[in-house]
């Protein structure tokens, strides 16, 4: 179900900034929602530069060579993004990110805030330490994932869209899963029923499964 833009401002928290970027072939651009605003622009980057700029920042992020961390290319990344929004979510604490393309790849939390210099490691200002990040699938979620928010006291209605109040759920349900790692794992749960799946010590059948879900 879409939020209205009210509806999404009633969930967020006065120290909250929805970010939302689609980062396209030509032209690209960034949403900011709070509680008492929202803001619109165009970026600079598009999809494929940012791709680049990404890539080459991961691989001196994970490179054995003893190559160093490109904080230069750190705060250019975050200058194309969230900087454009500087002064939306300067005074925000919490951000809650949906974005699309090689930004999706990235931790926020690599973005440095302010030009490197020759600042150590550990003076570089690091996105992070201003903001908590949550990065979201979508803007719709916030239907499932209201256990991210503060208590509201309200319940908000709008057409097919119900926003409760966290910790409110209808029912409550608890399942188990049988995670697979490796090769051999997945051979040895192909040799099991399609019924049944082990985990670890004991067996939980799908018949198992849908009682606890029913209550």
């Amino acid at each position: 179900t879409q939020l209205s833009l009210n509806e999404t401002q009633y969930m967020l928290a006065e120290d909250e900034a929805l970010v939302l970027f689609n980062f396209c072939t030509e032209h690209s651009y960034g949403w900011v929602i709070t509680k008492k605003n929202y803001v619109w622009r165009q970026l600079d980057i598009n999809a494929d530069k940012l791709k680049e700029k990404v890539a080459d920042l991961r691989r001196s992020v994970t490179a054995n060579d003893g190559r160093p961390y490109k904080a230069k290319l750190a705060f250019e990344i975050f200058q194309e993004t969230f900087g454009k929004f500087a002064d939306v979510i300067g005074n925000t604490k919490r951000i809650l990110l949906v974005t699309n393309g090689a930004l999706t790849s990235l931790p926020p939390h690599l973005l440095i805030t302010q030009k490197p210099g020759i600042k150590t490691f550990k003076d570089l200002n690091w996105f992070v330490r201003t903001h908590t990040i949550t990065i979201w699938p979508s803007v719709e979620s916030i239907l499932v994932l209201q256990s991210t928010f503060q208590s509201r006291d309200a319940t908000c209605l709008s057409g097919q869209a119900q926003l409760r109040k966290p910790g409110t759920a209808p029912r409550e349900m608890i399942a188990f899963g049988d995670a697979i790692f490796t090769k051999q794992d997945r051979l040895k749960a192909g040799q099991r029923s399609d019924d049944t799946k082990r985990t670890n010590n004991f067996e939980v059948s799908r018949k198992d499964f849908s009682a606890v879900a029913r209550g």
